[in-house]
């Protein structure tokens, strides 16, 4: 019996040494970098970098006093990775970086969601004027007035040399004007390089 709890005793000890581990890192430490996939280090580059671009276009510099209102349609994935746990916080962080900006406001995504259900729309049907006004009575009548639609598309494209793989990332974001149906895309990449 001694023996028996003595070797428990060796495995409990053993397993809790060496399984994984985890830590809170520090604001100040690098994001991990990934080494079979994107990752967070990948995914905040490009939303900040194509955000910031957003801010310099002229519709970010027009004058006024209200700020302007933003329906989030779509975050469409054409990359050759699954976006897994990635694509809710992606989108999140793209609604975080246009609410600070202090010149465009996000409506909630739930309103978003819940028009396109009681209107039968696609985020793509709202290119075509007649139902874009349909999902945004819904909006207004909800008190969410909008000027503006988003979308936003993550491609990539890879090559390859032996044993080594890079793979160039594109996060796409388009605005739309629900007016004119006009729009305006930009852009950010990141070219990451993988090992074999």
């Amino acid at each position: 019996m001694h023996k028996i709890v003595t070797t428990s005793l060796f495995f409990l000890a053993l397993a809790a040494c060496g399984g994984p581990t985890g830590r809170v890192k520090a604001d100040d430490e690098q994001d991990l970098t990934g080494d079979t996939r994107a990752g967070a280090e990948t995914f905040n580059r490009l939303i900040q970098e194509s955000v910031d671009n957003l801010l310099q276009k002229p519709s970010a510099q027009k004058a006024g006093v209200d700020r302007l209102k933003i329906a989030f349609l779509e975050l469409e994935n054409r990359s050759a990775e699954e976006l897994v746990d990635w694509r809710d916080t992606v989108r999140q962080r793209i609604d975080e970086a246009v609410n600070r900006s202090g010149r465009y406001r996000n409506i909630s995504d739930r309103f978003v969601k819940v028009a396109l259900q009681e209107t039968g729309l696609k985020p793509d049907d709202l290119y075509l004027p007649e139902k874009r006004r349909r999902f945004l009575k819904v909006l207004e009548a909800n008190g969410n007035p909008v000027d503006f639609l988003m979308y936003a598309s993550l491609n990539s494209g890879t090559t390859t040399s032996g044993r080594e793989t890079q793979r160039d990332y594109l996060l796409t974001i388009e605005l739309v004007d629900v007016e004119n149906g006009e729009s305006e895309k930009v852009n950010a990449d990141v070219r990451k390089e993988y090992l074999k």
